[in-house]
């Protein structure tokens, strides 16, 4: 799993990624030191539930972007109950990053293969 968040942070723009699973909390981050855990619990199990909502009501619904003045948060859904998130600048390009999360998805999608 580090490896999939430090493989992701080396793209332009991306200030650093999370992985959240519902019962457990964060199982990896690589973001700055002022993303505390329990803040950064908070907004995985809320981008959770944004997600949910939006793959219940769009067909073929696989990412989820929301832009604010100074980041944009990229979420993806990992399976039934954990949540990748990443964090970038707000001139990052949207389509590396997507294309990095397809490659990306077989990887992040079998958790036999984490580390930390």
């Amino acid at each position: 799993m580090r490896y999939v968040i430090n493989e992701l942070k080396m793209i332009p723009g991306v200030l650093g990624a999370c992985f959240v699973q519902t019962d457990i909390g964060v199982t990896a981050a690589n973001l700055p030191a002022v993303f505390k855990k329990e803040r950064l619990e908070s907004i995985g199990n809320s981008l959770a539930k944004i997600y949910a909502a939006g793959a219940t009501s769009l067909d073929k619904f696989s990412c989820l972007s929301l832009h604010f003045d100074e980041s944009v948060v990229v979420a993806r859904a990992v399976g039934a109950d954990t949540i990748c998130f990443v964090i970038c600048d707000p001139a990052y390009s949207l389509n590396p990053l997507i294309m990095s999360l397809d490659l990306l998805q077989e990887e992040i999608s079998d958790p036999s293969g984490w580390e930390g």
